[in-house]
């Protein structure tokens, strides 16, 4: 399948805003890329290249719009500068723990669960049957990792 198809296969229609949405993988700082010749591409690079010409090292392209997973060429410039996006938030820390709507436990039983694995009372397999969690939860609550006393 050719770049050009599978660029525009992961191109969502538009939210409203009248920018394009992504619909497939994106990088650490939140762009969309595409896998090319085995190498992750920036989408909207794709797209201004298939578009006009490739970026020129030394300029960048910027979101005229401000939303950095647009691929339209039509909010994309070229500038001498990188853009300054803000960075799209990785975790919400007031949402960690028994604080999350979806949690499965509360902060108490978290650390019931935690005391009983250290007296060793259960295996993480039948702690988790008993608290109605997967073991791989258990194995990160026991680590601290998740419902962390200082977080709920």
């Amino acid at each position: 399948m050719e770049v050009e198809d599978r660029l525009a296969d992961r191109v969502l229609s538009s939210p409203g805003d009248g920018c394009s949405g992504w619909g497939g993988k994106r990088n650490a700082e939140g762009y969309p890329v595409l896998l090319v010749e085995g190498v992750f591409r920036r989408a909207d690079e794709l797209a201004w290249e298939l578009a006009f010409e490739p970026v020129v090292p030394g300029m960048y392209l910027i979101h005229q719009c401000g939303n950095r997973e647009c691929v339209r060429v039509e909010h994309l410039n070229l500038a001498e500068e990188p853009e300054r996006l803000p960075r799209p938030p990785r975790r919400r820390p007031d949402m960690a723990g028994a604080a999350n709507p979806r949690a499965r436990l509360t902060g108490a039983q978290a650390e019931e669960l935690r005391r009983r694995y250290a007296a060793g009372e259960g295996t993480q397999e039948a702690l988790g049957r008993e608290f109605g969690i997967t073991k791989s939860a258990v194995c990160r609550i026991v680590a601290g990792q998740r419902y962390r006393g200082d977080l709920g």
